[in-house]
């Protein structure tokens, strides 16, 4: 409840470990059946909390890796769509990805905009399987160009100020089954401090996105400890946006592996 809870216990909602199973039983008492009556289903109106939002958790940070973690969930289990709610009036609402100062001025820009904005990074193409039995609150999604390339998308939902357990950051060693990628490159999502309850100093790929929407982030490259293998550390509530390509072997990965330093597994 909005009513009875404080903003940072709504941000420890939105980057719970569990909150993927909320996400899937709500899919399930509707979607099945669309697909069965052959319709395509969508969200036609959502966001992290009803009423407005929530005032220090919809318009802080935290906004961001939810909404990335969101929508590829949503695509993830074949969604068509999702439009997420908005309101340009003198009152907005806290979950508001842009608004005016007024109508004729620029637009500021918010951090629920920066998670839509890596979201179209990496949500062109075919999703392809990412395991991950890692206990860890890290999540993976993973997207097959056209040209063969991949888009793999880390998010670290860990964060500092939550009560416990202590926020780590994720140690990756990624390796794709099937194809090897020779060359990679990397983008993080992050604000400063990694604080969650920031509602300003939100980059993606070193850059802020300005009022008239410029934008000029840009991929780092990534190491390589081994010939088919890329390493890589996602710090606490960040999140990474992969882009990995000349491959060499089957155009599509069957699969794509990572192992955490925190606990190895499979992501």
């Amino acid at each position: 409840s909005l009513d009875t809870n404080t903003s940072a216990v709504h941000i420890s909602w939105m980057l719970a470990a569990g909150v993927d199973a909320g996400y899937q039983s709500f899919n399930n008492r509707w979607v099945p059946s669309a697909f069965a009556a052959g319709l395509a289903p969508r969200y036609e109106e959502c966001n992290s909390f009803f009423h407005n939002g929530s005032f220090g958790a919809s318009d802080a940070y935290a906004s961001a890796l939810w909404g990335l973690d969101w929508m590829y969930f949503q695509a993830n289990v074949g969604l068509a769509g999702i439009n997420l709610h908005m309101g340009l009036n003198a009152n907005n609402p806290a979950y508001s990805a842009i608004t005016p100062a007024n109508l004729t001025a620029n637009y500021t820009v918010h951090p629920l905009a920066y998670g839509i904005k890596a979201f179209d990074l990496g949500c062109h193409g075919r999703i392809v399987p990412v395991t991950n039995s890692s206990s860890a609150n890290v999540v993976a999604y993973s997207v097959l160009q056209n040209d063969g390339s991949l888009m793999l998308t880390v998010i670290n939902r860990e964060y500092v100020s939550q009560p416990s357990p202590p926020a780590h950051n994720a140690a990756l060693t990624i390796t794709t089954s099937g194809t090897t990628y020779n060359d990679g490159q990397v983008m993080f999502l992050t604000t400063v401090n990694d604080n969650p309850t920031n509602k300003t100093g939100v980059t993606l790929g070193g850059s802020a996105i300005s009022g008239s929407g410029d934008w000029t982030g840009t991929y780092m490259g990534m190491a390589r400890p081994s010939g088919s293998s890329f390493a890589l550390t996602v710090p606490a509530a960040q999140a990474a946006i992969i882009h990995l390509f000349n491959a060499t072997g089957p155009a599509a990965p069957t699969n794509l592996t990572a192992t955490t330093g925190n606990s190895p597994a499979t992501l």
